[in-house]
């Protein structure tokens, strides 16, 4: 207990001294502040100051702007020096680059105040940490307008901050109207600006104006010719040897029609790099038609054709899948599968009839589209037989009318519908395929009749419609594109389960982030990919989808195999298979009015036997197998497969109809279209989906 106390008494003391010591250390040194009298610098051995002011980059157009020396980039004369200090060995700072005005940005903040300049590379930082909303007010400073930024990342493609080619400036024109009485009043409008943009390749200037920046002009008319020829440079030494050296090359994307009879009808060609190609019928329908006739002038679309109505398209076919939203302003803006990647041969042409210009008078006159006149009002009947085959199932279909002379038909619009009624007015049965050749001969005879359309439930070719009769002249290819048939005595007949529709349908909210494979495929409604274009946070954004079960049964006595062959199957890596046929089903929602307000679509996920009663299946497309449906057997596409569904998101409550449709464009010869789709009712009402009441149609 002792030797506790005594540890404690001397820690004590220990403290104590520590606490005088300190003290005492500050009351020296506070003595040693007060005696400090600061002495005077010597001055400066070197005699006066030179700024050089190199330039900054910074607009000079009246602005505040701060003090010179704040302004600018200062570099270092070495004439500062005084003659008795030696020269600096250190070397003058690097000067950095002047901004260029197509990299700097102003912005409006909430209380519409202008901010800036800034950097591009400053405003990217920024919007990467989510600074910027969408609808964030730029401009930058060769623009004199405020467009937000959605909109410029729209136009670009890509953040506006960031590297890339660079559109001109963005100029807002003013027209001023006066208007003389008793005052005179002037009135400024503004129009909004021109924003199909050409890209500047490089951020580099040449100085034109007061303040550095060039300007370029900019048109106010919305009116332009997109199919325009580029001369080039006109240059008085040239001399043409030939006409080939003097011919105008076509702007990329430029489209024709061929093969019409008049001038607004034909099958549609696209020009790209420097050679004229095709452009195949899968989903060309409407809206492909409609910009394909506005821009080449005419008003409008009166009919898109499919099946090569105009002839064969040329061997090269540039364009596939082409889904256009009806608004673009040439094919090429449009969403398609890439140049020259296609599945398609040459009898698949897309074409299109236009509605002709209207005639330069202040009548009103509208135009509609010229309808098939029916056979049975040229002719009391008719008889028909296939020449030039290699068997009786096969040939060139001749024809006569009234006991008059043999003929043949023109190839223009004909098909598998139209096949079908041949062979069963000749009594074989049913089609095997249809084509338009002049393999079988037939070149040489009288052309009797063109367009001939039929709906394929027919009993004779004298009950369907046609273009025109007698002496005539045959579109596309004429002299080559001769009717032709093969017969079959066995045939496939595709039939959708309409209970495992009704029983299957139900609604499901999906965010884009997880629907990027089915936006590949397009099958997703077209509000989608204006979403993905306009809006930086698009992957959040959910979509309604009505998902279903299309269960289809080969009712009938021969397989259902693909159109096309197997070495041209389109290999998806998204999805991670092949497809057989681009459409294999078609969905759409039909309101009280009979208008398409919802449309979809399904590819050939893969063509296999999934359920078969009391027969063998036969195709199976696990590695790389052979797709098809077998006689007796079904196809099932279950609700949860990707794209088994249509996009309802923007779709308003009510009830509608809904159609789903197999082999909906006709390509597979089958014994009967009369029951390829599924016509049913559709209750919405944002909570549930309800499809009923379904029967078979054609599609």
């Amino acid at each position: 207990m002792e030797l506790l106390f005594s540890v404690l008494l001397l820690s004590m003391i220990a403290w104590t001294d520590g606490q005088s010591d300190r003290l005492s250390r500050r009351q020296r040194i506070l003595s040693i502040l007060q005696t400090y009298h600061p002495t005077s610098a010597p001055a400066p051995s070197f005699r006066s100051y030179n700024f050089e002011s190199s330039n900054s980059g910074v607009a000079r157009d009246g602005r505040p702007t701060l003090p010179p020396v704040l302004n600018s980039w200062v570099s270092w004369n070495q004439d500062w020096l005084g003659q008795t200090t030696p020269a600096r060995t250190t070397p003058p700072p690097t000067i950095a680059p002047p901004d260029s005005p197509y990299d700097l940005w102003y912005y409006k903040d909430d209380s519409e105040y202008i901010q800036g300049p800034y950097s591009s590379s400053t405003m990217l930082e920024w919007q990467k940490a989510g600074y910027f909303r969408t609808g964030l007010l730029l401009r930058r400073e060769v623009d004199n307008i405020f467009t937000n930024l959605a909109a410029y990342t729209r136009l670009y493609g890509r953040s506006p901050f960031s590297r890339g080619n660079y559109p001109r400036a963005i100029i807002m024109r003013t027209t001023t109207a006066t208007t003389t009485s008793t005052t005179t009043t002037t009135t400024t409008t503004a129009r909004p600006p021109n924003l199909f943009w050409e890209p500047v390749e490089n951020n580099e200037m040449t100085p034109v104006r007061g303040d550095g920046i060039e300007i370029d002009d900019y048109s106010d008319s919305e009116e332009s010719n997109e199919n325009t020829v580029e001369w080039g440079e006109e240059s008085a030494n040239v001399i043409c040897s030939d006409e080939d050296d003097c011919r105008p090359s076509l702007k990329d994307g430029t489209i024709r029609l061929t093969g019409g009879r008049e001038e607004n009808e034909g099958n549609v060609e696209v020009y790209h790099e420097g050679v004229w190609g095709g452009v195949c019928d899968d989903e060309w329908d409407a809206d492909e038609a409609k910009v394909a006739c506005k821009s080449l002038g005419f008003p409008g679309a009166d009919v898109a054709t499919n099946g090569g109505r105009y002839g064969y398209s040329p061997s090269v076919i540039w364009m596939d899948n082409l889904y256009c939203y009806g608004t673009e302003k040439r094919l090429d803006r449009c969403r398609f599968d890439g140049w020259g990647a296609h599945d398609c041969d040459r009898t698949e042409a897309a074409g299109v009839r236009c509605k002709p210009h209207p005639p330069s008078t202040t009548t009103t006159t509208t135009t509609t589209a010229k309808p098939k006149i029916p056979m049975m009002s040229v002719a009391d009947y008719m008889d028909i037989r296939l020449a030039g085959g290699r068997m009786e199932k096969e040939g060139r279909v001749e024809m006569r009318f009234d006991d008059g002379e043999w003929g043949v038909a023109c190839g223009d619009g004909w098909g598998v519908r139209e096949a079908i009624v041949a062979c069963k007015q000749l009594g074989m049965s049913y089609a095997a395929a249809s084509t338009s050749t002049s393999v079988f001969g037939g070149s040489n005879m009288t052309k009797v009749v063109s367009g001939l359309s039929c709906k394929g439930n027919e009993e004779s070719l004298i009950d369907c419609g046609h273009d025109d009769f007698g002496t005539l002249f045959c579109p596309g290819e004429g002299m080559y594109d001769i009717a032709a048939v093969v017969c079959t005595d066995t045939q496939a007949d595709l039939e959708p389960d309409l209970y495992q529709l009704m029983t299957s349908a139900y609604l499901e909210d999906k965010p884009l982030f997880l629907l990027q494979c089915a936006m590949e495929e397009n099958c997703l409604a077209s509000a989608a990919y204006l979403e993905r274009q306009e809006n930086p946070y698009w992957q959040q954004v959910t979509r309604r989808l009505l998902r279903f079960t299309t269960a289809i049964s080969n009712i009938g006595n021969a397989d259902f195999r693909p159109f096309i062959p197997k070495d041209t199957w389109q290999w998806h890596a998204c999805h991670q298979h092949y497809h057989s046929m681009e459409t294999f089903s078609h969905f759409e929602i039909i309101d009280s009015k009979g208008r398409r307000v919802v449309e979809g679509h399904k590819a050939s996920f893969c063509l296999e036997d999934n359920d078969c009663d009391g027969v063998d299946p036969h195709y199976d497309c696990e590695n790389y197998g052979d797709q098809g449906i077998t006689a007796g057997c079904k196809d099932i596409y279950y609700y949860n497969i990707d794209c088994q569904w249509i996009d309802i998101t923007d779709l308003p409550i009510g009830t509608y109809t809904f159609k789903m449709a197999i082999n909906p464009e006709y390509k597979i010869p089958e014994t009967t279209f009369e029951n390829n789709a599924a016509l049913c009712t559709l209750h919405y009402n944002e909570m549930q989906a309800h499809i009923s009441n379904c029967s078979l149609v054609r599609p």
